[in-house]
């Protein structure tokens, strides 16, 4: 026998195969992990976005211009100036709500999968950004539509849940492409399509819930407006928009493998 040859012990795994299945591992992670780290990510987002949304950062007060009452001249707000304000402030909410959700989704994807830092904070970025942008766009849209529509509508339920239905569906939509960039996705499409279903699904579950929950528990505090009169009531707006769309994105990517 050659004195150089060593016996190999079968029970002893070659180190190559451990190495590999240790770094193939992140990239199929625990469907229960998963949904417990998009959830608080995504739970901590929406009170994050919350308190963002309670400052002069975001909320616009209505222009003063001058005015003649009764011969008396004096400053304050009209119609077209209440209008724009309760636009803006609409607008910026859902861009802050947006882009801190791209951010959460995507940190979290890129945490499951374990990416590199470099990575990570690249889609973090992209998702915080692309977040933005279709959050105050669909609320630029969609408030704007309803200012003008609802006076045309006897039930101001109806009008309402199409509104914050489709800048949640904007937002969650957008959040799940932001947690795709993180955890990354095959090149099938029904993958792809399953996840901003699911994403846009949870969003809009979500804002019917609020519709729902805040008109039996918030009664008075205008939660089918634009922006809800209360700060509890745009807390809980922001709360169950954010968890729902955790939930659906989450069930979305799970369901495609």
């Amino acid at each position: 026998m050659d004195s150089n040859s060593s016996t190999v012990d079968p029970s002893t795994p070659d180190r190559e195969v451990v190495e590999a299945v240790s770094i193939r591992r992140p990239a199929d992670p625990c469907g229960r992990g998963l949904r417990l780290l998009t959830f608080v990510s995504c739970f901590i987002a929406g009170v994050v976005a919350w308190g963002v949304g309670e400052t002069s950062l975001v909320r616009v007060e209505a222009k003063r211009v001058p005015l003649v009452t009764m011969g008396n001249k004096h400053d304050g707000t009209t119609a077209a100036t209440e209008r724009a304000a309760l636009i803006a402030t609409a607008s910026r909410n859902s861009a802050v709500l947006g882009a801190a959700l791209g951010l959460a989704m995507a940190a979290a994807g890129g945490l499951i999968r374990r990416a590199p830092t470099g990575a990570l904070l690249r889609a973090a970025l992209a998702g915080a950004a692309l977040g933005g942008v279709a959050g105050g766009l669909a609320a630029l849209g969609s408030v704007t539509l309803y200012l003008k529509a609802s006076p045309s509508f006897e039930n101001d339920l109806i009008p309402s849940l199409i509104m914050h239905g489709a800048i949640s569906i904007g937002i969650g939509v957008v959040a799940a492409f932001a947690f795709g960039l993180g955890i990354g996705t095959d090149d099938t499409w029904g993958r792809r399509v399953q996840l901003l279903a699911g994403g846009g699904g949870g969003a809009l579950l979500g804002a019917v819930a609020f519709q729902v929950v805040g008109g039996l528990l918030l009664p008075i505090d205008g939660t089918a407006e634009p922006i809800s009169t209360t700060s509890q009531a745009r807390f809980l707006s922001s709360v169950l928009a954010s968890t729902f769309t955790a939930i659906g994105a989450a069930a979305g990517f799970l369901n495609s493998r």
